[in-house]
């Protein structure tokens, strides 16, 4: 049968049977209670929830951090986040917190609400991030190009143990790219 049959006759599941199901998509394989369940950004709106196997999360994670620790950043370096949501339970009686600042799911990381970017949130977090000295950030190219922005708004200089910046989940501009850069010194 020629892939493009194949392919066509597949059955679409939208991302709403995924939320509304997700621990059905689990292979028998697998016990739900040997997984451990890791959730996505939330930057389309719906937060999902992922299965993983210890075993298969790190092994996918493996170029990543091999690539980290070129510029010394290992897996328990003090590292911040901005997040779109924070969502307290698992499960289907989750609890999107809409109002936080800022959020320590461990001793090494922090976690911010990219939601409340307003003056105060801002020089709020500038405050916890020098206060807790974090060796990376982790975050969306907008997100801290608008950080970057405040900060030199209000000439205001982050710790210098600030030593690897990773983008992800958009398409960084080449403009923000060169003004977070130009921030922080690195190339």
């Amino acid at each position: 049968m020629p892939f493009e049959k194949i392919f066509y006759n597949m059955p679409v599941i939208t991302k709403k049977e995924y939320l509304a199901h997700y621990n059905e998509f689990i292979s028998d394989e697998y016990s739900i209670d040997s997984l451990n369940i890791y959730r996505t950004s939330g930057s389309t709106g719906k937060i999902l929830d992922v299965c993983w196997n210890k075993y298969d999360y790190v092994k996918s994670s493996l170029d990543m951090w091999r690539a980290r620790q070129k510029y010394g950043v290992y897996v328990n370096s003090k590292v911040c986040y901005f997040h779109t949501m924070l969502k307290t339970n698992i499960g289907n009686d989750e609890t999107i917190i809409s109002s936080p600042r800022v959020f320590m799911p461990s001793d090494n990381s922090l976690t911010f609400s990219k939601l409340q970017f307003n003056e105060e949130n801002l020089r709020f977090y500038f405050d916890k991030i020098n206060e807790f000295q974090p060796k990376w950030l982790l975050c969306y190219p907008t997100t801290l190009y608008l950080f970057v922005k405040f900060l030199l708004r209000n000439n205001l200089k982050l710790t210098k143990s600030i030593i690897y910046i990773e983008l992800m989940g958009e398409k960084a501009l080449q403009s923000h790219i060169e003004q977070i850069r130009n921030y922080f010194g690195h190339q």
